[in-house]
């Protein structure tokens, strides 16, 4: 019976529920094409244009009076990006230098002996020049054993400039000791060759191949001479700045003539006058040289550029602002007061039967968005009166379930006393047994789940006679009532499932041979307050925890099965308010507290 009364109901206002979201679908499309969308979508690009046109004001006035800062800031970024360009350069100048030093030809050749070198001589020779060749920013390669002995990439018929470029080697050997190993690649400082040409070298030691090579290990070295001219493909002549690059104090980069006069002329100063005008260096370090760059921005007209970007961005803004504006107004008289009508009707809807009235000055949509609401007011209508009634179906049935789950209950305990009593020929005491039964079965039976409490005292008067019967007057029960107590309503056969317990787990189980069962109802608060106390063996804390813990489980599984029905009756017929209360001391009794709320609306 419990699982039927709510399925047939659920499926039915499911699809109910269904067909409404549908409708709100339909009203969200209605309402999000047409000219009602077009209009949101204008005044949203409005504002944002609005916006973008106030971020572009600002941040031209904010720097109206800094052009300085913006030109320094300009050619910060600039010089930032010329010293990194240098930097990643030599940095793969570098690179391909170790692994010219790592190929296995060069590093066989170097560790062989004079006869194998001869026969390699061809093909190391060759793969230098190839290295020369395929690489643009290097002027020569030589490749030196530990006895001095050199291989040049660039033999004197192929290379109008090797006489110049031997100089270089020249210069490198008388500077550098090529016998010694040196530990790490060594960048020279610039040099300027016979013909006024920058060179500086990359030397590259080579040892053994071992974890931890020494000295006796050294096997030769690798010279690469770079051009200055590498400099020039970095940083072309039409570079954003005016630029220079110096070493120690020469100049061994610079794209303006002016700028190199006052570099070698004026060393430290800053603050400059180049054609003829008052500029400021800026400068930086390129790490991995040493070298210094210099730079100058200027960028011309700069003021009267942003005068007339000022100027067109405050007449675009006044054009804006009148169109947000006319957006606005339009937006305001279609879009906004129809929707501040219906939702001030929404807001007084306090019940299903108010409809919405359609605004005076509405496009269609809204029309549609009216009725729309009208439609959902009366499906939810019909799904409230559908809940209601599905629920109160629910609530009646699941009644008669817990009201009928107590007779079998009680009718199980009696039997077997009744059975006895037959085989000792007691047949009084089983007529009046039996009598109280059917009494007591009678006044369960009726299909009202509420009664008095004056009727539920006399169901348990019947009850008490059983108990006299049973168990020869050792247990009695007493009833203290007030009158105003009696005409309280609450669930029919609520008391007697209490009272039994009181007799089987209070007195029975705890090897009680007599006790008493004592009732006290009163009213007070609109409360009907009823207390069934006795003088049995009670309960731990933990059982009284248990009891005082609802738990519907308890129904299905039998368990408690008479404190958790009394309780669910209570709370569905007298509402959450209703309770059942257990208060209990070992050796010493327990007590029920029962608490029904009157004046209920079922």
């Amino acid at each position: 019976m419990h699982g039927e009364c709510g399925t047939i109901p659920k499926e039915k206002n499911h699809r109910k529920l269904q067909k409404l979201e549908k409708e709100i679908i339909s009203m969200r499309k209605i309402t999000g094409n047409n000219t009602l969308s077009r209009r949101l979508v204008l005044i949203f690009l409005g504002m944002m244009m609005m916006i973008m046109l106030t971020i572009i004001i600002y941040y031209f006035a904010a720097y109206e009076n800094s052009m300085e800062e913006l030109t320094a800031s300009y050619a910060n970024n600039v010089l930032e990006d010329a010293i990194a360009s240098v930097d990643k350069e030599i940095e793969n100048l570098v690179e391909n230098t170790k692994r010219l030093g790592s190929w296995p030809d060069i590093y066989g050749f170097l560790d062989a002996d004079n006869t194998t070198r001869l026969e390699m001589l061809r093909t190391v020779r060759a793969q230098l020049s190839a290295y020369v060749s395929y690489n643009s920013n290097i002027a020569n390669v030589f490749l030196v054993d530990r006895q001095g002995s050199k291989i040049s990439g660039a033999p004197v018929e192929e290379n109008e400039a090797y006489s110049e470029i031997w100089m270089e080697y020249q210069w490198v050997s008388q500077n550098y000791d090529l016998a010694s190993p040196f530990r790490n690649v060594v960048l020279t400082p610039h040099h300027e060759g016979v013909q006024r040409n920058g060179y500086f070298c990359i030397l590259l030691p080579i040892y053994k191949d071992m974890a931890a090579p020494k000295d006796s290990d050294y096997l030769g070295a690798v010279v690469v001479v770079c051009s200055r001219q590498i400099l020039d493909g970095i940083l072309p002549m039409t570079t954003a700045g005016k630029m220079a690059i110096m070493e120690d104090d020469k100049v061994i980069f610079s794209n303006n003539q002016s700028l190199t006069y006052i570099l070698e002329n004026e060393p430290g100063k800053m603050d400059v006058v180049i054609d003829d005008s008052e500029v400021r260096l800026i400068t930086g370090e390129i790490a991995s040289t040493g070298w210094q760059a210099y730079l100058i921005c200027t960028r011309e007209n700069l003021e009267e550029k942003m005068a007339d970007i000022r100027k067109n961005c405050v007449l675009i803004s006044i054009l804006g602002m009148l169109v947000l504006i006319i957006l606005f107004r339009l937006s305001y008289r279609s879009f906004v007061q129809p929707m501040q009508q219906i939702v001030f009707q929404i807001k007084g809807v306090d019940n299903f039967n108010k409809r919405i009235e359609r605004p005076a000055t509405a496009d269609a949509e809204f029309i549609q968005l009216t009725d729309a609401i009208n439609h959902m007011l009366e499906q939810n209508e019909q799904l409230s009166n559908d809940i209601v009634d599905a629920r109160l179906a629910y609530y009646r049935e699941r009644m008669l379930f817990l009201q009928t789950q107590i007779n079998p209950h009680f009718l199980y305990n009696n039997l077997q006393c009744i059975r006895g009593m037959s085989a000792r020929g007691n047949t009084g005491a089983v007529r009046e047994m039996v009598t109280c039964i059917a009494d007591i079965y009678r006044y369960g039976s009726v299909q009202n789940p509420e009664t008095t409490l004056a009727e539920e005292l006399g169901c348990l008067e019947l009850y008490s006679k059983i108990i006299r019967i049973r168990y020869n007057d050792c247990f009695t029960v007493r009833m203290e009532c007030t009158e105003e107590a009696k005409d309280c309503r609450l669930p029919r056969m609520c008391l007697q499932p209490l009272v039994e317990n009181s007799i089987i787990h209070g007195f029975n189980e705890a090897n009680r041979p007599t006790g008493q069962v004592v009732i006290h109802a009163s009213v007070s608060d609109g409360k009907l307050w009823i207390e069934i106390c006795d003088d049995g063996g009670g309960m731990s804390e933990e059982q009284v925890c248990r009891l005082n813990t609802p738990d519907k489980r308890d129904l299905e599984q039998n368990s408690h099965l008479g404190v958790e029905n009394v309780r669910s009756r209570l709370e569905i017929l007298f509402g959450e308010e209703s309770t059942v209360i257990f208060e209990s001391v070992v050796e010493k009794g327990t007590c029920v507290k029962l608490c029904v709320r009157q004046n209920m609306n079922i």
